[in-house]
């Protein structure tokens, strides 16, 4: 628990502002259209901030409306703020820490969208920023940002193993896919496109942000598809990303039914965390919207970091509640069990946790 705690305080306001998939899937829409980043996550657009206030939240207004309706309609302006309590009753110890503190500016017109996120990370403070230039033929835009490529499933939650993992490293090299919160943020040129409605692709490069290595730029690739079948929607998704020797894959799918939806993924990598290594991660989550601004949630994830090993792998599973009180305001609790294969990594009084995220948002 000591080393949990020092790495929190190191990683103080780190988390980035993220998506959340299964809100994507209900709308049967992508996470671009929400967020100005096309990966999802950081200041949410128009469409975003209506889809907060009309189905988001139990209630549809907050105090924070006072100010956003003031706004003129281009204009985008807002912060977010979470905080976490980790909890591990077995061994009775408790910590309360910061994990993101963000907020930006920008304005959004018909063709253009423009963005600047000012986010205290790393015991500093560092300046992101998107411009988006869309509504060209085929549903198509161009990007140049300083955000996190879009590969695979971008969470609202880092401790996610097909993100950044819990970071315990409970005798593994590794707890998780290389997206941890420390990671700079690279410039990234990406184009996209929908040339038909069920069909999207997205391509896009820059520079390092694994390697730290200036001469070691990274590229990749995404694939997106959805439709309906009946009452059932579905989306899937896969991501290619290269960057010097390291390679990454991603395999996502959510389906959607009434109030619940299935969000799938399989990321397999290479030469991470090490050379000549392969691992994989899946994660598995099951959604029920049991009434506007009420989510519970059902968790299942894994992550073998060398599959040539025999033993070495986790497995977790976690049963939550998201709740959206008024828009604005974010309460988030799971409560989490994992286990490893190889026994004598495996420490029975830190097995079980309870997680607690306080979000807000404007």
């Amino acid at each position: 628990m000591k080393n949990l705690l020092i790495l929190s305080l190191v990683l103080s306001f780190a988390m980035p502002a993220a998506a959340v998939p299964r809100f994507a899937a209900r709308e049967g829409v992508d996470c671009a259209t929400c967020h100005v980043f096309p990966g999802g996550g950081a200041a949410r657009t128009s469409y975003g901030n209506e889809y907060v206030t009309d189905y988001l939240a139990s209630r549809s207004r907050s105090p924070l409306d006072v100010l956003t309706e003031r706004l003129p309609e281009v204009a985008i302006l807002g912060a977010d703020i979470r905080s976490q309590v980790f909890s591990q009753p077995a061994a009775g110890e408790t910590s309360i820490f910061p994990m993101q503190f963000a907020v930006y500016t920008g304005v959004e017109l018909e063709q253009m969208l423009a963005f600047a996120q000012l986010e205290y990370r790393n015991d500093a403070f560092e300046v992101g920023y998107a411009i988006r230039y869309q509504d060209l033929p085929m549903d198509s835009w161009v990007s140049y940002a300083r955000q996190i490529p879009a590969f695979g499933q971008k969470l609202d939650d880092h401790t996610a193993l097909i993100r950044g993992g819990n970071l315990t490293l409970q005798g593994l090299d590794s707890e998780g896919m290389p997206f941890t919160p420390y990671l700079d943020r690279p410039r990234v040129w990406s184009v996209g496109s929908y040339p038909l409605y069920w069909l999207g692709i997205q391509i896009g490069a820059g520079s390092s942000f694994l390697d730290n290595d200036e001469d070691t730029g990274h590229s990749y690739l995404r694939v997106d598809t959805r439709g309906d079948v009946g009452p059932l929607g579905f989306q899937g998704n896969v991501s290619l990303l290269r960057e010097g020797d390291l390679e990454l894959m991603d395999f996502g799918a959510m389906l959607n039914w009434t109030s619940f939806v299935y969000h799938g993924s399989l990321t397999w990598t290479k030469n991470w965390p090490q050379q000549d290594t392969e691992g994989i991660a899946v994660f598995h989550e099951l959604s029920w919207l049991l009434r506007q601004g009420i989510d519970l949630l059902l968790r299942h994830e894994f992550l073998d970091p060398q599959l040539a090993y025999s033993n070495g792998a986790i497995s977790r599973y976690s049963l939550g509640v998201e709740y959206f009180p008024v828009p604005g305001v974010e309460l988030k609790t799971y409560f989490r069990v994992h286990t490893l294969e190889n026994a004598e990594f495996y420490d029975a009084d830190r097995s079980n946790q309870l997680l607690i995220q306080l979000h807000l948002y404007l």
